[in-house]
């Protein structure tokens, strides 16, 4: 595992961890391949601690600027439940809902894509960077309502990179392994252009974000983000906030969906305007989807009979021919 010389490292810990709220002490979980124990936010901090500077910019190009955090290294919490190997992603979810998931060579080596603090541009080369789960923020313990007690953030020395906001996870309340699912992309192609990655999309697919969940005849929970969101950062120039969604401009185009396999679905603009039955899920029963429907599915109430489509992997907003 490599660790950068600068990061005061907590001896080894564990792989897996949620945040359970016993009596009067919160803990965290901790669940790795060979063990599962509890900690207190107490026998944390009697760890040997780990700091760094963590800033952030987030998809509408808001930078954050670094500042100091301290905690302990993830990595090291996960050692000391037998920690992770490549053939595992960790999964860190807050007490809302909220998950995120990091490969093992983001949280063993620090593998992040990073940005100028300054001007948000991509690094080619940059400082050593890693996951830190902090309880303390610029000398002062988390906001509790916030951040914590426990937070996930990336670090580094000097704070001369920021990360992607959606990797920083507030209240920290479980952290455990998946099988590990090959990379996966959705490109989105219309005004503008976007590769949206895993990490993105979930994100955005959190319950407390846009995240929605429908259950189908057979019960089954299908979760990820309404079809309209996603046309909205691309019909465009404008992909996020409010009035990302163009309204005005629905009506000229068709969305087209196609499949890992070539198959394709087109959806008039206005049938997908605003409507919250159309999704694209990226889980069943909260389990990633696997086999054909990987990475994405179509889905919905809101779809007619032959509309569903597995193995999502573009989404294009088309404009329609003038007189269509």
């Amino acid at each position: 595992m490599i660790r950068p010389r600068w990061l005061v490292l907590a001896p080894a810990l564990v792989l897996s961890f949620g945040l359970a709220v016993a009596a009067a002490t919160p803990g965290l979980e901790v669940s790795g391949l060979s063990a599962t124990r509890t900690f207190t936010l107490a026998e944390l901090k009697k760890l040997r601690p780990a700091a760094g500077m963590a800033g952030t910019l987030n998809s509408a190009g808001k930078i954050v600027r670094p500042t100091r955090y301290r905690g302990v290294a993830l990595a090291d919490v996960l050692a000391l439940a037998g920690g992770t190997d490549a053939a595992h992603d960790v999964v860190v979810t807050a007490t809302d809902g909220y998950r995120m998931t990091y490969s093992y060579e983001q949280v063993a080596a620090g593998d992040f894509i990073a940005f100028d603090p300054v001007r948000g541009d991509t690094l080619a080369v940059h400082e050593p960077l890693v996951l830190l789960l902090a309880w303390e923020h610029e000398g002062r313990a988390l906001d509790a309502a916030e951040d914590g007690p426990l937070r996930v953030v990336v670090v580094g020395a000097k704070g001369g990179a920021l990360a992607d906001a959606h990797l920083s996870v507030k209240n920290v309340a479980k952290v455990g392994l998946e099988p590990r699912h090959r990379a996966w992309t959705l490109e989105l192609d219309g005004a503008r252009t976007e590769a949206m990655d895993q990490a993105t999309f979930e994100s955005g697919a959190a319950p407390n974000c846009h995240g929605v969940t429908w259950k189908d005849a057979q019960g089954r929970a299908w979760s990820g983000i309404p079809l309209w969101l996603l046309v909205g950062r691309v019909d465009d120039a404008r992909k996020h906030g409010a009035g990302a969604f163009a309204d005005d401009l629905a009506a000229a185009y068709t969305v087209e969906l196609t499949g890992a396999g070539g198959a394709r679905v087109s959806l008039a603009g206005e049938r997908v305007a605003r409507n919250d039955s159309l999704l694209l899920v990226h889980r069943l029963d909260g389990a990633p989807l696997a086999g054909a429907a990987f990475p994405l599915r179509l889905a919905g109430a809101g779809l007619r009979p032959g509309e569903e489509l597995d193995g999502v992997v573009r989404l294009v907003v088309r404009r329609r021919p003038a007189g269509n």
